[in-house]
C-alpha cells in the first residue's frame, strides 16, 4: 500500500513540475495548491503505513535519534521528510499565488520526488534473503510507476477542475504505461537464481497469478493504455476516458505491487 501512496505523492509533484516547465507556474489551483496538498496527504499516509508496519512502532523515533546511516530505511525517512518540507514550501508559494519561485523549486522537488519513488529499490536490495527484489529493474519500474500515478491523479483531477496541458499529461501517462509494460516484460523474461525462478512462478502461475495478470497487467496497464489511446485518437474533450484510465491504473498498481511483494516472500529462505 505504501508503494502506491508514495508513488501518487511523487507523481503529483513530477507532473506539477512538468506543468511549471511548460509555462503554467501561474496556475494557482491546478499547479500551485491542489498538487502539493494532495501530495502532502499521500506522503502523510505513506508515513503512517510505514510506521504501522514496524513490529514496534513506538521505536520509530530511533530512525531519527539513533540513525544507522547505512540503512535505506533511515535514508528513506530522510528523503520523505525533505520531500514533505519542499512540498509544504511549494504549497505556501501556491497559496500566495507566487508562480516564479515554483520555477526554482521544480528541479529540486522533481529530484526528491524521484527519490521518494525510487529509494525502496535500494531498501529492498538490502533484503538479501529475497532474491526477487534484487533486480536492477526495480528502480526504473518504481520511477515509471510514479509517472503513471501522477498522470492518473491529474487525469482524475481533470474531471473536477480545469487542468492545463491535459493532452500532454495523457501522452506522458501513456508513455509511462508503455515503459512500465516493457520493464515488467523484461523482468519476467530475465533469468535469475532458483529463488527468483520460484518466486516468479508463484507470481505468474501460482497463488498470485490471477492478481498479477488480471489485476496488475490487464487492469493496471492494458486497460488504461487502451482508454488513453481512445481519448487521444478521438480528440474528445471529455475527461472521463482518461479518468477511468487513472482509476484502473491505480488499482492495477496496487494489485501488481501486492503480488510482487508477496511472491518475493513466498519462497522459503532455506
Amino acid at each position: 500500500g505504501y508503494l502506491v501512496t508514495k508513488a501518487i505523492a511523487a507523481g503529483l509533484m513530477l507532473i506539477a513540475s512538468l506543468l511549471v516547465v511548460l509555462g503554467h507556474s501561474g496556475e494557482q489551483s491546478a499547479v500551485g495548491v491542489v498538487p502539493p496538498v494532495l501530495a502532502g496527504v499521500f506522503t502523510a499516509i505513506t508515513g503512517v503505513l510505514l510506521i504501522a508496519d514496524l513490529k514496534q512502532p513506538g521505536r520509530f523515533l530511533f530512525i531519527l535519534t539513533k540513525s544507522n546511516t547505512s540503512s535505506w530505511l533511515v535514508r528513506g525517512a530522510w528523503i520523505l521528510g525533505a520531500f514533505a518540507a519542499l512540498v509544504g514550501l511549494w504549497g505556501l508559494f501556491g497559496i500566495a499565488d507566487s508562480g516564479d519561485p515554483l520555477k526554482i523549486l521544480a528541479l529540486p522537488i522533481s529530484l526528491l520526488a524521484a527519490g521518494v519513488a525510487g529509494y525502496t529499490a535500494f531498501l529492498f536490495g538490502q533484503c538479501e534473503g529475497r532474491d526477487l527484489w534484487q533486480t536492477p529493474l526495480l528502480l526504473p519500474i518504481l520511477l515509471a510507476q510514479a509517472v503513471v500515478a501522477g498522470g492518473a491523479a491529474f487525469s482524475l483531477l481533470d474531471v473536477v477542475m480545469e487542468i492545463p496541458e491535459a493532452r500532454t499529461i495523457q501522452i506522458t501517462f501513456l508513455s509511462a504505461l508503455g515503459a512500465l509494460a516493457l520493464l515488467i516484460a523484461t523482468e519476467l523474461w530475465s533469468k535469475g537464481s532458483r529463488h527468483v525462478e520460484l518466486a516468479t512462478l508463484e507470481m505468474t502461475r501460482g497463488e498470485y497469478a490471477a492478481q498479477f495478470w488480471f489485476g496488475g497487467v490487464l487492469n493496471g496497464v492494458l486497460v488504461p493504455a487502451a482508454l488513453l489511446v481512445f481519448s487521444l485518437a478521438s480528440d474528445t474533450s471529455s475527461p472521463w476516458p482518461a479518468a477511468c484510465a487513472g482509476v484502473a491504473a491505480l488499482f492495477g498498481m496496487f494489485a501488481y505491487e501486492d503480488a510482487y511483494v508477496r511472491a518475493g516472500q513466498s519462497v522459503p529462505l532455506s
